[in-house]
């Protein structure tokens, strides 16, 4: 009977290690029926846990947030403590649009990571604060990313992200009290959110050249021709890469406007 048992065991961890092989080549139907073999097992706790959790990426990646939801959930309750499960559940709610779920997600990942030392509690309560702040609420973004720097969160990465709350909200000192601490340049309150981790990692990075940003009225060439075809009035852009193999996006809509 042991022998079966470790036989069993080594099958759903087979059939687990090629649905993340499955998932990273985002061979979603194959890497499901690697997973739905692995839940129809009827393992318990982590086994069980790392299935489900499995199944809810892919649900996520393939655009099925309710499924993904319901999965996330089971493998939780398969494995409560595990800060990583709750950091997928507040991604999926999030995704989902459901705020509130998203947040008290996120919190429990705070409350959890304040017993331990695995220091991601700052990040958990940054996430919050992203929440808000893509919901226009720069009042509450601005608490989470003050909080999240009291935990520890002092990356350039959260100062400059409160710099734009600040700046949403009409707090030019505080927004430039915040830039300058985590030394970014002038133009990072004019930008699209969706730039924040590119923009500071560039800017952290060994290249800091390769991001830049040129204002609506520096806008010519190739880039002003393709907002004149558009119909569109010219708005800043943010440029990544070195010549000859840059991208340019607009700044206020993160779209791609031209590449070299």
């Amino acid at each position: 009977m042991q022998n079966g048992d470790s036989h069993q065991k080594g099958l759903l961890k087979q059939h687990l290690h090629q649905a993340e092989r499955l998932l990273k080549k985002k061979q979603y139907a194959e890497a499901l029926a690697k997973v739905d073999e692995a839940i129809a097992s009827g393992e318990a706790s982590a086994a069980a846990a790392r299935a489900y959790h499995l199944r809810a990426k892919i649900n996520r990646e393939t655009g099925n947030l309710d499924a993904a939801i319901e999965d996330i959930a089971q493998a939780v309750a398969c494995n409560p403590a595990h800060i990583e499960l709750h950091r997928t559940q507040a991604e999926c709610f999030a995704a989902a649009g459901r705020v509130d779920e998203a947040v008290r997600a996120y919190l429990s990942i705070a409350e959890m990571a304040a017993s331990k030392t695995a220091g991601t509690g700052h990040d958990a309560l940054y996430h919050i604060a992203r929440i808000y702040y893509e919901q226009k609420d720069y009042s509450r973004a601005v608490e989470y990313f003050t909080a999240s720097i009291a935990a520890g969160g002092t990356l350039p990465l959260v100062y400059g992200s409160r710099a734009l709350a600040y700046a949403k909200l009409g707090s030019q000192r505080e927004a430039e009290q915040d830039r300058t601490e985590a030394a970014l340049p002038e133009w990072y309150t004019e930008i699209n959110p969706r730039f924040f981790n590119d923009v500071s990692a560039t800017l952290q990075g060994p290249h800091p050249e390769h991001v830049s940003y040129r204002p609506p009225e520096a806008i010519g060439g190739l880039a002003l021709r393709q907002y004149q075809k558009a119909g569109k009035a010219p708005s800043g852009l943010v440029i990544f890469g070195p010549p000859f193999m840059q991208r340019a996006y607009d700044a206020e809509t993160g779209e791609l406007v031209w590449r070299s």
